[in-house]
């Protein structure tokens, strides 16, 4: 692959209306067999925790090709409500992979 930045087609206008036509073929592409209950809880761009073991399978592939893809990813509130409602010793963010231009990973002490 050439260096960063790397222009994946259709990828472009990741997070805004414009990726709707791809999201609507997502949704009808992949089935909901391919989505589980987290072990974990999740904690979405809006903000919003998905339980562990209580998100149901519909939703989580509704949310993820729907507003995951065509909504902004407001990753300061995701970080906001993780850090308030869970209070976590440190947190670990497994970042983008290499070929994109990201870092593998960091872990960050919050105390």
């Amino acid at each position: 692959m050439s260096a960063f930045p790397l222009l994946l087609p259709g990828h472009a206008a990741f997070h805004s209306p414009l990726m709707q036509p791809a999201a609507d073929q997502a949704q009808s592409r992949f089935p909901e067999t391919l989505f589980h209950k987290p072990q974990l809880p999740l904690i979405d761009g809006r903000g919003q925790i998905w339980p562990a073991g209580l998100t149901q399978a519909a939703a989580l592939k509704a949310y993820t090709l729907g507003d995951q893809v065509c909504q902004t990813y407001h990753f300061s509130k995701a970080i906001e409500v993780a850090v308030k409602e869970f209070a976590p010793d440190h947190i670990d963010f497994t970042g983008a992979r290499r070929q994109f231009g990201g870092r593998r990973g960091a872990k960050f002490d919050c105390y």
